[in-house]
C-alpha cells in the first residue's frame, strides 16, 4: 500500500514538474517576443530620421539596413558581433539590404528570467524543494522496509539454527541407553518445552 502512494505522489509531482516547467518556459517566450515587437515598433519609428537607433531591449536584436549606401542601424550594431550567439537573416531586394541577428535563447536568460520574476523561479524553487524532500523520505523509508525485512530473516535464521540442533538432541536422547532414564526423561521434558517455546515464537 506504501509503494502504490509512494509512486502516485512521484507521478504527480512529475505531472506538476513539467507542468510548471512549461508555464515557465511559455513565459519566457512571450516575454521575450514582446521585447522583439517593441524594438521592431521602435525601429519603424525611428526610420529614416534617425541612421543609429537605440533599442529598448538591444540584448535580443541587432539590425543594419543599407539603402544606396545609406546605413541605418541600432545601436548595439557598432560593436562586434557574436554570430554564435544569434540567428542571422539576410535580405536583399536590389540596392535595399537588411540584416537582422536575433539573439538564441539560452539557460542563462531563462535563469535571469526566473530570477526577475518570482512567481516563475518561486514555483520551480518550490517544486525542486519537494523534490529533495520527498527524495530523502522515499529513501528513508525504503531503507526502514530493508531494515525490517532483513531483521526477519535474521531472526527466522537463528530460529532455525537453534531448533535444528535441538531437535537432534532430542532423537538422540531418545535412542540412547547409557543415561539413566530419569535423566533423560528430565533432559526430553526441558528439550520439548524449549522447542515449543521456539515453534510458537
Amino acid at each position: 500500500m506504501k509503494r502504490l502512494i509512494f509512486l502516485s505522489i512521484w507521478m504527480f509531482l512529475v505531472f506538476f514538474t513539467i507542468a510548471s516547467f512549461y508555464v515557465s518556459y511559455s513565459a519566457f517566450i512571450t516575454e521575450r517576443d514582446r521585447k522583439m515587437a517593441e524594438n521592431i515598433a521602435t525601429i519603424l519609428i525611428a526610420l529614416p530620421e534617425k541612421k543609429v537607433i537605440l533599442l529598448p531591449h538591444s540584448e535580443v536584436m541587432v539590425f543594419k539596413v543599407i539603402k544606396e549606401k545609406e546605413m541605418y542601424m541600432s545601436a548595439n550594431a557598432i560593436k562586434p558581433i557574436d554570430y554564435s550567439k544569434f540567428e542571422a537573416t539576410v535580405k536583399k531586394i536590389g540596392d535595399l539590404s537588411v540584416e537582422v541577428y536575433v539573439k538564441r535563447t539560452s539557460v542563462d536568460d531563462f535563469l535571469i528570467f526566473l530570477a526577475s520574476n518570482p512567481i516563475f523561479g518561486g514555483m520551480l524553487s518550490f517544486i525542486f524543494v519537494i523534490y529533495i524532500s520527498f527524495f530523502y523520505l522515499t529513501i528513508n523509508e525504503f531503507k526502514e522496509v530493508r531494515v525490517i525485512k532483513r531483521a526477519s530473516e535474521v531472526a527466522r535464521f537463528n530460529k532455525d539454527e537453534i531448533l535444528k540442533p535441538l531437535k537432534a538432541i532430542k532423537v538422540l536422547l531418545h535412542t540412547e541407553k547409557i543415561l539413566k532414564e530419569e535423566s533423560i526423561n528430565k533432559a526430553k521434558t526441558l528439550l520439548d518445552e524449549t522447542i515449543e517455546k521456539l515453534e510458537n515464537k
